[in-house]
């Protein structure tokens, strides 16, 4: 039996995922290393037996595949070289030194001949001699058991595919004996079924029928073979030992093989043995082989040969190497190679790659002679392939590159031979493949003829260099709402300057060795969902380098509309990493996802209507009525009767007291898109609710589709005479009457204590009322900070007290006698931001014939010396000057829902917004500091101190409104009062 090579399938152990943190040998660290070092290093612990990656300082990796083992990995996770020696164990039997392959053979005796097992040490089989076996002896790899039928020798031979073993029959009288009839093996078997194949080969399979152990057709020859040949048309010195003289030979005799329960028999071809032409010794060989990596050849000569992983072989024993062409008349050659590319990451950027193995021999006995060699990529080996079934265009796929050479004489020796296999290294990224099969042959036209043979030595080597391409973009989203291929998001209109926003998150393989993405392409455009037709309108791109697991972000479209007619788009996107040239460090794209655009704005006109609620005979504020209470809830119906062609009325906002709705409530599904909201009033008087409509992606006209309902909530009862003292509904309520001490209590139970710093001081109020605050106009000073204040040094930006929000409707009343009429400004009340006051009612110095009361309020918190800086006031007029050393009443009024404001005196108005704007004007912040009494916060600095005396000051939340003679609800007498029940 010569060669019985035995070997593993399917074979290198998956890579586990690398821990987050580099360690020594992987990938991640190799690339730290190889950018500080500038040169290459290799990721150890992505050594293979036949592969090694390497990272180079510009973050690409080198994979290096050889067809043959190169080294062997120890128990204990090292590395050797291979050391086919045969070693004595401690239990007596033989295994080689360092062998990609576990065989274990006899060291004599009932132990199994060979024990091989394969790489997850689930799987065995092993095989036995008949009789009890001689102690072998040993020479390198090989173990000879002489004798083990009268003249016939059995020898094993460890080799990195597993074993070769053969039957040597020394004389005829050997041959006659009967055992040689049919030689039987016994065999045992782990994981693994055994059964033949359509060439008398046997296969050992798993259990789901993947190969795992394979034995090629068993072959039969004698010694003629080392004399025979045609030598006589080449010089004697024209080959090498080992010439192609066998390619002209009689071929070995193939023997048919049958697998049974725990036998493995071969039958020899007796004609063969008892040929008196038949020269002894004979070899019988059942050959076994398998593994990822593999090579073979097939032969035209003899089209039904098998010849894999070393199993034809000259007659001293060397196997065949690879070659291509004809040589001797004999007919082509053709050479394939399996190489295991499973360490290739799926989907890798392939930017180089080179198939080489040396050439030894070319037919021509000069130097002068070129034959061209091709590179193809073919179908994938098994150990099957002959030249009958393994030569069509369904086999050989597709050419890579042609090389050619003179080879092996004197001025043109041995040569390394490079192709250019880029193509077919990229379909097995691309694919996922874990294994990619290569071949050599001579060109179709000039197979057939002499001039085209070349050997070549079996050192193939696949060198691929790769770049993991980033991932597809992941998680896009427009406008913040996720889009894919089978959520479509409505998306509305943004704004008349900003177009919507595309957004996804792009990550890379290569992230973890610290290379980063360089920028994202989104392509959009617009698509028919009838068609299902997708048309590109642009390709935006985001530039901005990000580490990997970051978001990047357009805007479509790109030009001066900045907006999207309403319709179907959709949108995808693609990344980049440092190695975007020549596509070499771009992402796929990722799948398409839709969103429609809808940016009409509804146009029905919202009714407002009070409806009794559940449980409720009645609606709790019927229209034109006062009724209800402060925090008592009523229900409203909100109707949107359909105008044009559709109504897409989805959803309302609505609120109370501002123009700006936040609270949200979802339209019915009916003509009108009804809905009810219940509503708690916070205050008393005339109450606004706001309600503005929205189609499903929140389209909406600012302008003209805020719709109004006013309603009157019942104030408190506060006495029999109602007046204004009722510090029920009062934010704040300071009578200023305590005679004595440096604080005055918030009798609204607000707690805003007012503290004054000295030199304020108490003096005579209203006869009616005792005793008033009174101030120097130089730096006395009250705040509702909630400490003592030392004035004037005290610091406004620390604890900010605010009474009321001066973005909503407020009313501020007090009472005033001013000391003296200066020729600047003074303040009585007012409420501080950052850099000035939200609203202060003051005396206003214009000309000394011009002096008034004034109420001014400002649109946002900055100083006076920027351009945004607004402020409107309302200032009594010429009839109504202020008055010296005399007591009058001052009421300040903002009604933001109208935008405006409105300054009484003494309960009659007596001056309005000084500027009228077309909405009005409204605050845009609220000032959240301290209530200053006194005095003003006005340009980052304290001012404007008052010379005079206050009493009866009091804040409400709420605008208070006049009477049809244009004053301000009082009595009689000037005194202030709630609102009368009646609108």
């Amino acid at each position: 039996m010569a060669a019985v090579g035995l070997q593993t399938i399917g074979g290198t152990p998956a890579k586990a995922d690398g821990p987050p943190a580099p360690v020594k040998g992987s990938e991640t660290a190799a690339a730290l290393e190889a950018k500080k070092t500038g040169k290459p290093v290799e990721a150890t612990l992505l050594r293979t037996e036949t592969s090694t990656t390497w990272v180079n300082p510009d973050g690409n990796a080198k994979l290096e595949i050889t067809a043959l083992p190169q080294r062997v990995r120890r128990a204990d996770g090292t590395w050797s070289g291979i050391d086919l020696t045969l070693k004595q164990r401690a239990d007596g039997s033989l295994a080689p030194a360092a062998s990609p392959a576990d065989v274990v053979f006899s060291g004599g005796g009932a132990a199994p001949l060979v024990s091989f097992t394969d790489r997850s040490r689930s799987r065995s089989l092993r095989l036995g001699w008949k009789a009890s076996l001689p102690k072998p002896t040993v020479n390198g790899p090989t173990a000879t058991y002489a004798a083990v039928l009268p003249d016939v020798d059995l020898k094993i031979t460890a080799t990195m595919f597993g074993y070769s073993e053969v039957l040597v029959v020394k004389t005829p009288e050997a041959a006659k004996n009967p055992a040689l009839a049919k030689i039987q093996f016994t065999t045992q078997t782990t994981g693994v079924t055994l059964r033949t194949d359509s060439h008398n080969g046997v296969d050992a399979v798993d259990t789901v029928g993947r190969r795992v152990f394979h034995a090629n057709t068993p072959t039969m020859w004698d010694s003629n073979k080392e004399a025979a040949g045609s030598q006589s048309a080449q010089p004697r010195n024209s080959m090498p030992s080992g010439s192609e003289q066998s390619q002209v030979e009689k071929p070995p005799v193939e023997m048919p093989t049958q697998v049974g329960a725990g036998t493995l028999t071969i039958t020899p071809d007796q004609e063969m043995l008892k040929d008196p032409a038949t020269k002894y010794p004979v070899y019988i060989d059942p050959d076994f082989t398998g593994n990822r990596n593999h090579w073979g050849y097939i032969d035209k000569a003899y089209p039904s040969n098998v010849c894999w992983d070393n199993s034809c072989k000259y007659s001293n024993g060397t196997p065949y190497p690879p070659r291509s062409g004809s040589y001797g008349g004999a007919g082509p050659i053709r050479s394939m190679f399996l190489m295991d590319v499973d360490p290739l990451p799926k989907g890798a950027f392939v930017g180089e790659a080179t198939f080489t193995i040396t050439g030894s021999w070319t037919s021509d006995w000069s130097c002068t002679a070129t034959p061209d060699v091709e590179l193809w990529q073919t179908y994938t080996i098994n150990g099957n392939e002959t030249w009958n079934n393994f030569t069509g265009s369904d086999h050989w796929l597709v050419r890579q590159d042609t090389q050619n050479a003179s080879l092996g004489h004197t001025g043109c020796g041995e040569k390394k031979l490079e192709f250019n296999a880029l193509a077919a290294a990229r379909r097995a990224s691309s694919g996922g493949w874990n294994s990619l099969a290569l071949g050599l042959k001579a060109p179709s036209d000039s197979e057939g003829s002499d001039s085209s043979w070349m050997r070549f030595k079996l050192d193939p080597k696949l060198t691929i260099f790769y770049n993991q391409r980033p991932d597809q973009p992941s998680q896009l989203k427009v406008s913040g709402k996720t889009c894919s291929a089978t959520t479509w998001p409505l998306i509305g209109k943004i704004s008349d300057r900003e177009a919507p926003e595309v957004t996804a998150v792009g990550t890379d393989p290569d992230g973890a060795k610290g290379q980063q993405l360089t920028s994202m392409e989104f392509e959009w455009g617009s698509y028919d969902p009838t068609t299902k037709v997708m048309t590109k309108i642009g390709s935006p791109i985001d530039p901005h380098q990000y580490a990997s697991g970051r978001t990047w972000s357009t805007r479509i479209p790109q030009d001066n509309t900045r907006s999207l007619a309403d319709g179907t788009y959709y949108v995808k996107a693609r990344s980049y990493d440092t190695w975007k040239t020549d596509e070499q460090g771009v992402s796929y794209w990722s799948n398409p996802c839709f969103f429609r655009v809808d940016t009409t704005i509804p146009d029905e006109v919202v009714t407002i209507n009070p409806v009794a609620g559940p449980g409720e005979s009645a609606p709790v504020y019927p229209d034109d009525t006062w009724a209800g209470a402060i925090n008592k809830p009523g229900w409203f119906e909100l109707k949107a009767p359909q105008v044009g062609a559709t109504n897409d009325v989805a959803y309302y906002k609505y609120s109370i007291g501002t123009d700006q709705p936040t609270a949200q409530v979802t339209a019915g599904t009916d003509a009108d898109r009804t809905a009810r909201v219940q509503i708690t009033p916070p205050t008393f008087g005339p109450t606004v609710l706001y309600v503005k409509a929205y189609d499903a992606v929140g389209n909406t006209d600012d302008k003209k589709s805020l719709f109004s309902k006013t309603f009157f909530v019942q104030a408190p009862s506060c006495g029999e005479n109602a007046y204004i003292v009722c510090p029920q509904i009062s934010a704040g309520f300071w009578s200023l009457g305590e005679g004595t001490g440096a604080v005055s209590q918030d009798q609204s139970g607000n707690n805003h204590t007012l503290m004054f710093g000295a030199p304020a001081y108490w003096t005579d109020g209203r006869p009616d009322l005792g005793k008033a605050i009174g101030f120097d106009g130089l730096s006395a000073c009250g705040n509702t900070n909630t400490a003592v204040v030392a004035c004037p040094n005290s610091n406004n930006t620390t604890n900010k007290v605010p009474v009321i929000r001066t973005d909503l409707s407020f009313t501020v009343t007090a009472w005033v006698n001013l000391r003296s009429l200066p020729k600047h400004n003074m303040v009585v009340v007012s409420q501080s931001g950052n850099h000035g006051p939200g609203f202060s009612l003051y005396y206003k110095y214009i000309s000394d014939t011009e002096k008034y009361w004034s109420f001014l309020m400002t649109k946002s918190d900055v100083l006076p010396s920027d351009p945004k800086y607004v402020s409107r006031r309302s200032i009594s007029n010429s009839d109504y000057p202020a008055q010296q050393d005399t007591w009058t009443h001052l009421a300040a009024v903002y009604e933001s829902s109208k935008g405006t404001l409105n300054l009484y005196m003494n309960g009659k108005s007596v001056g309005e917004t000084d500027v009228v704007e077309t909405n009005g004007f409204r605050a845009s912040w609220t000032a959240g500091g301290s209530l200053q009494v006194g005095r003003n916060w006005y340009n980052d600095k304290y001012t404007d101190y008052l010379d005079g005396s206050i009493q009866d000051l009091h804040i409400y939340p709420g605008a208070f409104t006049t009477t049809s003679d244009g004053m301000i609800l009082a009595d009689a007498n000037r005194n202030i009062r709630l609102p009368v029940p009646n609108p």
